[in-house]
């Protein structure tokens, strides 16, 4: 990744799935990731317990320790498009998974 000011870059991901996580490490600091599904915010019903949603609804995920962030956790299986973005020059995705569950995440 490269320091941005206007959430320039990304990281997409096309997929068929109920529930989305994602592995990120924070380097120096903690840093900001922004996410969107299908090209808008995510829903509260729509965000994995990892994800907050600020005053102006934007959906975020603040990476301050090295895991697995809990990203979407959707009410039905369904074709999408994930995008995460951040200005940090840290931002990097080391590992995805995703779950067609029914019950459970």
């Amino acid at each position: 990744a490269r320091a941005t000011q206007g959430l320039e870059d990304y990281i997409a991901f096309a997929f068929t799935a109920r529930s989305v996580n994602v592995v990120l490490q924070p380097k120096d600091r903690p840093f900001e990731v922004i996410v969107e599904i299908d090209g808008r915010p995510l829903k509260r019903e729509e965000a994995g317990t990892d994800v907050t949603i600020d005053a102006s609804g934007r959906s975020i995920i603040t990476v301050d320790q090295p895991k697995m962030y809990s990203v979407v956790i959707l009410p039905a299986l369904g074709d999408h498009e994930l995008r995460l973005r951040s200005n940090s020059p840290d931002f990097a995705v080391f590992a995805a998974t995703f779950g067609i569950y029914t019950s459970g995440a």
